[in-house]
């Protein structure tokens, strides 16, 4: 092979990678012969295109074109000849070969070498280049015909879009074989997304950059009720979804699961007075579990138990938080024992149909977590059989009052409260009575068998425990992770100064109940 020659290019040079969509799909339902004409038509358009705007058709590889655009206004004239291939293939005639032909364009701006290779074919390299080429590929992935990197965008500011075409951001990107991420451009047909839509989605966008994954969620939502949805599911499904990932993700009770596994001595202590309530009704009953769901089942180490314990059972535990779910997989999912681990909510819940129904769920300590309580026991009512059982445990009224009100100082000296409406801990956590957890059931469909309420002694962790899980009913409601840690750590050394750990009030309700 000979050697190789280059010429740097001083000024920069916009790239333009065009590639059919579904290319596989094509040859099968068409033909080569077939495919051929249709290839030979769009690339002869677009030639022309780029032409008519400056540019220049470097290569044809396979069902793609690469194309360059030199000289003044390359960014503008590259999307002028972009925009207007897209307009060919969607506005053709029936009879016009380009109409059944969907494509997607990427474009990039930056400095390239001019190089021959082995002395036979001369080309372009760049990064920009190799950008150009990933955002062609990303287009499937998003259903989106042109998109842009941050350079073009600058280049060609948002007065010089063509006529018809509106630009918004998908921010940080990844590209294959790019170290970086990169915000990257999608230009949209305003004939098939209004200004109103593409504003909303832009404002999500924003949002969503900035971290506010409610706000973020609110706008992407408004747009959901907007026709365009149709032609946009790809990106608003992408960014709606990241929403709600993040959004559970911080609001879940195993926010790191592994600092919680850390401080989660009380917990496991709990599961196994629930679980000797629980077997004590079972030998009553004479009753064994073959389906078993355990609801907010964390890292899996309770689940690891159940499973243990009715070996031949079949236990799926669902979670709202996917880093606790994913280490409940890789740390506490045995083969030799039939676990299955889902993020899920119980109040949303629905499972697959061969566990269309368990004769066991079994929930420790997460139920006074689920904010639709309604929602949440009316679900579990239709998921335990007939013969089925249900066990739970979880906090008193009054449990933990003495911290909640150490919790409440700290936001009041710190000025805080201005994130806080009504202020009534313990926030977020909905504890009974053992009066009003019975009518709870009682409402529900639900009798209880087994029905317990004990008074215990405070661990010496229980500051740090506290800080690592019912905290996070308060760290919620601030504005910024610093925020949130300079609170955590403030209200440790104010309960470790002021409370003795014999003066909190711990109280739990242990309850084992079947359908009525």
């Amino acid at each position: 092979m000979g050697d190789s020659s280059s010429q740097r290019e001083d000024e920069p040079v916009t790239i333009l990678f065009l590639d059919v969509r579904n290319f596989t799909l094509l040859l099968d339902n068409y033909g080569d012969e077939h495919i051929s004409d249709l290839l030979d038509a769009l690339f002869t358009h677009t030639e022309e295109i780029v032409s008519k705007h400056g540019g220049t058709v470097e290569k044809v590889i396979g069902d793609g074109v690469m194309a360059t655009f030199r000289g003044e206004a390359t960014a503008e004239n590259a999307l002028a000849a972009a925009t207007e291939i897209h307009q060919t293939t969607q506005q053709a005639s029936e009879s016009d070969k380009v109409r059944s032909i969907n494509i997607g364009m990427g474009i990039a701006t930056g400095a390239v070498n001019e190089t021959t290779l082995a002395g036979i074919d001369s080309t372009v390299i760049g990064r920009c280049v190799n950008i150009a080429a990933r955002l062609e590929g990303l287009c499937k992935e998003y259903d989106a015909a042109i998109l842009i990197d941050e350079t073009t965008r600058r280049d060609s500011s948002v007065h010089d879009l063509p006529d018809g075409y509106m630009a918004r951001k998908i921010p940080n990107q990844n590209l294959r074989g790019i170290q970086r991420t990169f915000d990257v451009y999608h230009l949209c047909d305003t004939s098939k997304f209004s200004e109103e839509y593409i504003s909303l989605f832009n404002e999500g966008v924003e949002q969503f950059v900035q971290q506010s994954y409610d706000r973020a969620l609110n706008a992407f939502t408004e747009a959901y009720t907007c026709d365009e949805r149709y032609n946009d599911q790809a990106l608003l499904n992408h960014f709606t979804n990241s929403c709600l990932e993040r959004i559970n993700d911080d609001r879940a009770l195993f926010r790191n699961p592994d600092r919680y596994e850390e401080h989660s001595t009380i917990q496991q202590k709990q599961s196994i007075t629930l679980l000797n309530y629980l077997e004590r009704a079972m030998i009553d009953l004479n009753y064994t579990p073959d389906d078993i769901l355990d609801v907010g089942c964390g890292p899996g180490e309770v689940t690891e138990r159940l499973a243990t314990k009715f070996s031949d059972a079949s236990i799926v535990g669902i979670d709202p938080s996917r880093s606790a779910i994913a280490k409940a997989r890789t740390e506490h999912s045995p083969e030799h024992l039939d676990i299955e681990y889902r993020y899920d909510r119980i109040e949303d819940y629905c499972p697959q149909e061969e566990h269309d129904s368990y004769d066991l769920i079994f929930s420790n300590s997460a139920m006074h977590w689920v904010e639709e309580q309604k929602r949440a026991y009316e679900n579990v009512r239709k998921l335990v059989m007939e013969n089925g059982i249900l066990a739970i445990h979880q906090g008193h009224k009054g449990t933990y009052k003495e911290l909640h009100q150490v919790a409440v100082e700290v936001l009041n000296d710190f000025d805080y409260t201005v994130y806080f409406e009504n202020l009534n801990p313990p926030l977020d956590l909905i504890y009974y009575t053992k009066e009003e957890m019975s009518e709870l059931l009682t409402r529900h469909g639900f009798e209880p068998i087994e029905f317990n309420v004990e008074n215990s002694s405070a661990p010496d962790s229980i500051v740090d425990d506290f800080a690592e899980a019912s905290l996070n009913a308060y760290c919620d409601r601030l504005e910024s992770g610093s925020q949130r840690d300079v609170f955590r750590e403030q209200f440790k050394r104010r309960a470790h100064k002021q409370l003795d750990t014999s003066d909190i009030t711990v109280r739990r309700i242990y309850v084992v109940a079947e359908p009525i």
